[in-house]
């Protein structure tokens, strides 16, 4: 149907290189974007935890000793330590994820349709 001068290797037409060419580019851009976006939700929630702390521990200042909201603070002063503890290790977890994730999608993106059954 197309004259031969439309017709590149593989017998594809220059829109079907182009739109493939644009899907690529769409793809490597979302792989980005997630990886983007997961490191900035973890870089909110490290500063959210920090920010939480010091509220907290500038509020027990404030009140009186062995009080139930010098206690109740006390508490949640704990409980945001125990949660920032654990935050290189949601770190490292999160770095591992994002590397699978780039990986893989590397993989399918330069796969030349394998994976989709073309």
């Amino acid at each position: 149907m197309f004259h031969d001068s439309f017709k590149q290797e593989g017998g594809k037409t220059k829109m079907q290189m182009l739109s493939n060419a644009r899907k690529r580019g769409q793809a490597i851009a979302t792989i980005f974007v997630g990886g983007v976006g997961g490191a900035i939700a973890f870089g909110v929630l490290v500063i959210a935890l920090s920010l939480i702390g010091q509220v907290l521990a500038t509020q027990q200042a404030t009140q009186t000793v062995n009080s139930i909201a010098y206690n109740v603070t006390g508490s949640g002063l704990t409980g945001t330590a125990n949660i920032g503890d654990l935050v290189p290790t949601m770190g490292l977890v999160f770095g591992i994820v994002l590397v699978l994730g780039l990986l893989v999608g590397l993989l399918v993106l330069f796969s030349g349709g394998r994976f989709r059954g073309e």
